[in-house]
This record gives C-alpha cells, sequence and structure tokens, in this order.
C-alpha cells in the first residue's frame, strides 16, 4: 500500500498550488506565494484519501473473490463452478429454463458447465433443476459472504482514525 504523500494531497484537493518539496516531510514543503495549508488539515486529507483507495483495494479483493468461481456439491461431490456476470446470469437462465411445469412437476434437466476440483478440467454434467437451485444457492452464499466480509471492512476502515488503522485492514 502505497504512502500518500504531502504534495500528492496538495494537488489532489488544492490543485491551483504549486508547490514543491525535496521530502514528504511538512517542513520541507515549499509554499511559494501560496498560504501554508496546515499539517493538521493535510494529515486528514491524507487519511481521507488513504480510506478511499483502502476501500477500492477492499472492494476489487471482493469481486475478485466473487468472480473467481465457487464449490458445490449439488452433483454428489464437490465441483468448481464459473462465476464472472455472465456465467451468473447463464446459471439464473438455466435454474429458469428447468422449472418445474404441470407435465414435468420435478422439472427438467440440462448440460451444465463445470469443473473437476481435482483438476480444473471443465465439463458439461447432467443436472436436475433441484441440483441447478443448488448451485445457485450456493453461489449466492458464497458471493454474499464476500459482500458481507467487504462492507464490515468498510466501516472498520471509516472508522479509522489514524493511517496505521487503516494500513492494518487486509483483504
Amino acid at each position: 500500500f502505497k504512502m500518500i504523500t504531502y504534495i500528492e494531497a496538495i494537488s489532489a484537493f488544492y490543485p491551483n498550488y504549486q508547490v514543491s518539496s525535496t521530502s514528504n516531510e511538512y517542513a520541507d514543503i515549499q509554499w511559494g506565494t501560496y498560504a501554508p495549508i496546515s499539517q493538521e488539515e493535510l494529515n486528514a486529507k491524507i487519511l481521507e484519501i488513504t480510506k478511499t483507495k483502502k476501500i477500492q483495494e477492499l472492494s476489487d479483493a471482493c469481486e475478485c473473490a466473487i468472480i473467481s468461481g465457487f464449490e458445490s456439491s449439488a452433483l454428489g461431490d464437490a465441483h468448481i463452478y464459473d462465476s464472472e456476470a455472465v456465467d451468473q446470469i447463464n446459471l439464473i437462465g438455466s435454474v429458469a429454463a428447468t422449472e418445474p411445469t404441470p407435465a414435468s412437476p420435478d422439472g427438467y434437466n440440462i448440460y451444465y458447465a463445470c469443473r473437476n476440483v481435482s483438476d480444473g478440467t471443465k465439463e458439461y454434467h447432467e443436472h436436475t433443476h433441484a441440483q441447478l437451485r443448488q448451485v445457485l444457492e450456493d453461489g449466492a452464499q458464497v458471493k454474499l459472504g464476500n459482500l458481507q466480509t467487504f462492507f464490515v471492512k468498510k466501516l472498520a476502515v471509516l472508522a479509522c482514525t489514524t493511517l496505521a488503522e487503516v494500513e492494518a485492514i487486509t483483504r
């Protein structure tokens, strides 16, 4: 996690200021004709930027976890199911397409792609409607768990009052 400098904070929040510095020490800032901004104010801005960047980092990690696939034992033994956005839509469509009808009270079967846990080989296995519903529920639980973890960490970041507290929060 890259530390934000005073110069970067000034550039972000006070774009009209043209200042320079030979280090990231407040005392080394050359203010020129500009009125100095207090160190406390700049520290608050740096904390704000750091929190925003940390929340984005956590959000990116959450999204990556959601789309990296999940395991389901709907077929009896564990298989990995893809979970990119298009895969999630396809799974919902497959569940809908196999819904029970008066002519088929248990629903319909279709072939749906999944991967072997042992070697990651993608294959199409026949799934019943109930099995697809289980895959959908398992995926939803994984997704919800990731979203809840992100939310808790986001709240923790927002509650931080120091850079060290923000940096201590990990993915």
